[in-house]
C-alpha cells in the first residue's frame, strides 16, 4: 500500500456553475415570517435531476417544515417529492431514478422507502426496517442486484441495538452499522423487482472493539462505505489507550455485507502524524481513500493535511513499511472537507481562504503535484460539492442562501 501526503496543488481551470446570487434588495425577517434555506443538494447519475431539502426556519423556533424537492438541472423548475413530516436523508438508489428515503415510525424504528423520482403511489414501496433511529445513511452499488448500506444507529453497550421501544437505557452510544439491498421479485408481481432490506440483523461493524464511531456530533462526514468495505474514524475508548481523545483511521474489508460477523477492524497509521483524523472518503472504485489528519497532537492551531492511501486491495504492509511521498514545502491552507471525482482521478477539496469557503482541484496522485493550488472560481463560497466529473465542466456547487 502506498501514501501520499499533502503537497502543492496543480492549478485547476474548471469552470464551476453555482447557485444564482438572490434577487436584489434584503428581504425583513420576523418571527411571523418563516425563511427558507435550502441547504444540500445531490444530483443523480445523469446529472439531470437534484435532490435537495428547504428548511424553513423563523427567528425563534427550529426546522418549522423540511420537505423534499427535486430540481430539474435543466429548466430551474422544481417539484415537491415528499412533503412527509416523518420523512428524511432522501438519496439516489444508484438505479435509474429511483430515490430511496428514511421514515420514522412511532415505536422508535427506520423504516427504508423506495419510488421513482415522480413519487409515483404505484411504484413507492416499504423496503424494509430497521429497529431502531437510522441516521447518516449510505449507500454503495456493489453489484447489479446488491447494494451495500452503512449508517449510525444507538448503541447498547452489549453492542446490540437500542430501540425506543424497550425503554430507557443508561450508557446509550453511536456506532456503525451495515447491511445490504437485494433485488427480489415482488410477491405480487414476478416481473417487477423491487430492493429489499437483507433478512438478517444490520451488522455492529464496531463491535467488541473499543472503538467509538461516528466521533463527531453529527457524524455524517465520520464513515464511508465501498464495495470493497467501510472506512471510518474513531477513538479508542479502550482500558490503556493512549489517547482516548485522538480520532485514527480505520478500515474494515467487507466482502459480504450480509455476513456478520466483521474482519476486525485495521488502523492506518500515518508515521510522522499524530493529529487526528477526519473526512474519509473512499476513491470511486474502493482501492483508494482520501482524508484529512493533523500532524501535530492536540494543537489548535496546527491545519488538516490531505493523505491519500493507495492500494487496499493488496495486502498492507506493516506501519514502519509503509511508503510515504512528501514535500517539505506545505499548503498555507487548512483543508476542510474532500471528495473524488466520479472518475477517481482528482481530488475536490474545500478549504477557506480570506473569509470564503473555496473549491480547490488535486491530482489523486500527490507527488505529481507541482504549484500551489488555484480555487476553481472565486464568485462564491462553497459549502457542498456532489456529482462532478473531470471531463464535465459542471460541478454542482451550493452555497446557502435565503430567498
Amino acid at each position: 500500500m502506498s501514501m501520499s501526503r499533502n503537497i502543492p496543488p496543480s492549478q485547476a481551470a474548471t469552470k464551476l456553475h453555482h447557485s444564482p446570487k438572490t434577487s436584489s434588495g434584503p428581504s425583513p425577517i420576523s418571527p411571523e415570517r418563516p425563511q427558507a434555506r435550502r441547504l444540500s443538494a445531490s444530483p443523480n447519475p445523469d446529472r439531470s435531476l437534484a435532490l435537495y431539502t428547504p428548511h424553513k426556519h423563523s427567528r425563534h423556533s427550529r426546522v418549522l417544515n423540511a420537505e423534499v424537492r427535486v430540481l430539474n438541472l435543466k429548466s430551474g423548475h422544481s417539484h415537491t417529492f415528499s412533503n412527509h413530516l416523518r420523512d428524511r436523508e432522501p438519496s439516489w438508489l444508484g438505479e435509474g431514478n429511483q430515490v430511496i428515503w428514511l421514515r420514522d415510525t412511532d415505536d422508535g424504528a427506520t423504516e427504508l422507502w423506495v419510488s421513482d423520482v415522480a413519487g409515483s403511489d404505484k411504484n413507492c414501496y416499504c423496503a424494509g426496517r430497521i429497529s431502531s433511529r437510522v441516521s447518516n445513511l449510505k449507500l454503495h452499488k456493489a453489484n447489479e442486484c446488491t447494494i451495500a448500506l452503512a449508517f449510525k444507529c444507538p448503541t447498547r453497550p452489549d453492542g446490540s441495538l437500542f430501540s425506543e421501544s424497550a425503554g430507557s437505557f443508561s450508557h446509550v452510544s453511536n456506532s456503525i452499522w451495515y447491511t445490504c439491498l437485494s433485488k427480489r421479485a415482488n410477491e405480487n408481481n414476478a416481473f417487477n423487482l423491487q430492493y429489499i432490506v437483507s433478512p438478517g440483523k444490520p451488522i455492529n461493524a464496531l463491535k467488541a472493539t473499543g472503538l467509538t464511531s461516528p466521533a463527531s456530533p453529527h457524524g455524517g462526514h465520520d464513515f464511508d462505505i465501498a464495495s470493497t468495505g467501510i472506512t471510518f474514524v474513531a477513538r479508542d475508548s479502550s482500558i490503556g489507550a493512549a489517547d482516548p481523545l485522538k480520532t485514527d483511521l480505520y478500515y474494515i474489508p467487507v466482502k459480504d455485507f450480509s455476513s456478520a460477523p466483521p474482519p476486525k477492524p485495521q488502523i492506518l497509521d500515518i508515521p510522522g502524524f499524530k493529529g487526528s483524523s477526519t473526512h474519509p472518503v473512499f476513491s470511486p472504485n474502493g482501492k483508494s481513500i482520501a482524508f484529512l489528519k493533523k500532524e501535530a497532537r492536540r494543537d489548535e492551531n496546527d491545519r488538516n493535511r490531505l493523505i491519500v492511501v493507495n492500494d487496499l486491495d493488496k495486502p498492507m504492509p506493516a506501519t514502519g513499511e509503509m511508503p510515504q511521498k512528501s514535500s517539505r514545502e506545505g499548503w498555507h491552507l487548512s483543508p476542510q472537507s474532500v471528495s473524488w471525482s466520479d472518475d477517481g482521478t482528482d481530488l475536490y477539496v474545500i478549504a477557506e481562504e480570506h473569509g470564503h469557503r473555496k473549491l480547490f482541484k488535486v491530482p489523486y496522485l500527490l507527488s505529481s503535484i507541482a504549484s500551489l493550488p488555484k480555487p476553481v472560481a472565486n464568485e462564491c463560497s462553497v459549502f457542498g460539492i456532489q456529482g462532478f466529473k473531470s471531463s464535465v465542466s459542471r460541478i454542482i456547487t451550493l452555497s446557502p442562501s435565503i430567498s
